[in-house]
């Protein structure tokens, strides 16, 4: 059994922080970058026991990525396989875990959807996004299900003040709008973002590994908006609310059908959430959210039309309580699923009751955190998971870390109740990891290197007659090393990682996943000047289509962004996309996106 064919299912944490603006500032000043992820309490990220990265405004201002995408898969572990360009279904693994193996929530709200656990971050333009938190490796007994790899936290824009617009023209086609503003007095505070962006696209499928296909064009349209909300009226005091929509209309060849016939999707996403933060004594803070997503799929033009919703309403009550050298988390969720499609599932809903609790403390050179859950699932029972770090200070930049863990994954909708061999008697998907580093952190340098390693068992398969059945194990190890400094005026990113991801029974490589691959990428500023070049490498890959084994070549792929600051308030950009024009494949059969030149200008007031 192959670890690509198992699909857990959609069940996770909503978790919104909404501190004092003032307070926040405060604490990035003094302490370097604040998380919340990798706990689900504020630390500074150099405490974080579970390996974190943080991919901020500045980051995506500066390499123009059009999408999300395009810088997940610069960091260290992530591996993004995605079939065509801008729009089209993609795949994330995280340290070689199936795709359905990754949680992906938008300013709190889960984004994975109940049929198939996967989360549309295709769909998510970097217009929107003012910051990422990507957590690798197990953080089950944190946000429950799916959270196998990891755990990638987006949040909307809404830092800053001003008002500031995009307007860019590309290759294929491409045109692209954006505008915003964010602002606030007296404790208020407020961010809307809109964006559109259009191309023509290219062949996504190569038509001599896929005949009969339509040769034509695959062009993308995305329409986004969001919009924020905030009143503090003291530390840790603090009402918001937070809005999403995305929409976006994908054209693609379907293997279905004549080759004339043009294929379109119309997916759109909607998240909505309100937090209530309040401290309720002088070591107790207490935050209760409420968050809702709607992930409505519309791929009605093709040759066999189907449409699936999946919505999903979360209520968390989270508690933090401040015990010196210690901080407790204590938290009651809620969550409901449900499932609208021309399918016919016996069942339509699904509710999950979460209880857990956290422990995060520093004694001395000492650090350990504490993690313990238990997810209630109206339809196949209880699953409890459970976290222990640990950290050792060997000097104040040197330390050393470890961790073991469990983890489960539900199974979907699809897996349980889909007419044509699903089973209502599967059990989750099980999983233990351990995992220990070391990292280093000095002046403007950072750097980890992690080692890993992750038990599967009861993968969800089928058997000989396409039903759905516990039957699978898998292994992935390996290491994954990052690199951040600065020398010379340069800033350097290295990421590179060295895994092993394998079917226990088979001993072949799980498909999709390359045993090495990495980034580099260097930036620097002259004078009004703003340079990047980002190089991604990939080595081979197995992948299985057509009912037969591939292999996908390795491939390097050289990314270039330019700025020019022409005035205080106005900037030229250019960015090239693939110089080289090197071809290369994430799935047997889809290309990969040729050269593109794009260029657009910016206005900030």
């Amino acid at each position: 059994m192959q670890l690509h064919h198992v699909a857990p299912a959609a069940a996770a944490a909503l978790f919104v922080v909404s501190a004092s603006p003032s307070f926040a500032q405060t604490a990035q000043q003094s302490l370097g970058p604040v998380v919340v992820s990798a706990a689900r309490i504020e630390q500074p990220l150099a405490d974080a026991l579970p390996n974190t990265s943080v991919i901020t405004r500045a980051d995506i201002e500066l390499s123009q990525a059009p999408d999300l995408l395009t810088l997940l898969a610069r960091l260290p572990g992530v591996e993004v396989a995605q079939l065509g360009g801008i729009g089209s279904q993609t795949g994330i693994f995280l340290r070689g875990g199936d795709t359905r193996h990754v949680l992906v929530l938008i300013d709190g709200v889960p984004m994975n959807n109940l049929n198939f656990s996967l989360a549309s971050l295709d769909q998510i333009m970097a217009a929107q996004v003012e910051r990422v938190e990507i957590v690798r490796g197990n953080v089950s007994s944190l946000y429950g299900s799916q959270a196998v790899g990891g755990a990638i936290l987006v949040f909307t824009r809404a830092d800053g003040s001003g008002i500031d617009a995009r307007a860019g023209i590309g290759s294929r086609g491409t045109t692209e709008l954006q505008g915003g503003a964010r602002g606030g007095a007296g404790g208020w505070r407020y961010g809307v973002a809109l964006s559109g962006l259009h191309t023509d696209g290219f062949n996504q499928l190569n038509q001599t590994e896929r005949p009969g296909t339509n040769p034509d064009r695959d062009g993308y349209r995305n329409e986004s908006a969001s919009a924020r909300l905030s009143y503090a009226w003291a530390q840790d005091q603090s009402v918001s609310l937070h809005g999403l929509r995305t929409r976006g209309r994908l054209q693609y060849d379907s293997e279905f059908g004549p080759a004339t016939q043009a294929d379109e999707s119309v997916q759109t996403i909607e998240t909505f959430g309100a937090v209530a933060r309040n401290r309720l004594a002088p070591r107790w803070v207490s935050q209760l959210s409420i968050g809702r997503l709607r992930d409505a799929l519309d791929a009605r033009v093709t040759a066999f039309p189907y449409f699936v919703t999946s919505t999903g309403t979360q209520l968390a009550w989270q508690n933090e309580i401040d015990l010196d050298r210690w901080k407790a988390t204590l938290a009651a969720e809620r969550l409901r699923q449900t499932i609208d499609s021309d399918t016919t599932y016996n069942v339509s809903e699904r509710t999950v009751n979460t209880l857990r609790a956290g422990l995060l403390g520093n004694l001395g050179a000492h650090q350990l955190q504490l993690n313990a859950r238990r997810d209630d699932y109206s339809d196949f029972g209880v699953a409890s998971t459970g976290y222990v770090g640990y950290g050792y200070a060997v000097t104040n930049a040197l330390k050393l870390v470890a961790s073991a863990s469990n983890a489960f994954n539900a199974p979907t909708f699809n897996d349980l109740f889909y007419p044509f061999g699903g089973n209502p008697n599967l059990r989750p998907e099980r999983m233990r990891s351990v995992e220990a580093g070391v990292q280093y952190r000095a002046g403007a340098t950072a750097a980890r290197l992690q080692l890993f390693r992750t038990r599967y068992r009861d993968l969800i398969g089928f058997d000989a007659a396409f039903n759905r059945v516990n039957i699978g194990r898998a292994t992935t190890q390996g290491a994954e090393f990052s690199l951040d400094t600065v020398f010379g005026g340069w800033r350097a990113r290295f990421a590179a990682t060295l895994q092993d991801a394998t079917d226990d029974a088979t001993g072949e490589r799980l498909i999709r996943r390359a045993r090495a691959f990495g980034n580099v990428q260097v930036s620097r500023t002259f004078g009004v000047f703003d340079l990047q070049a980002n190089l991604h490498a990939s080595g081979d890959r197995r992948d299985r289509a057509l009912g037969a084994d591939r292999l996908l070549g390795g491939y390097a792929v050289l990314d270039l962004a330019a700025r020019w600051r022409m005035q205080r308030d106005l900037l030229l950009a250019l960015r090239v996309d693939n110089a080289f024009d090197h071809t290369f494949e994430n799935a047997y059969g889809y290309r990969g996106t040729p050269r593109g030149v794009f260029g657009a200008i910016e206005v900030n007031l």
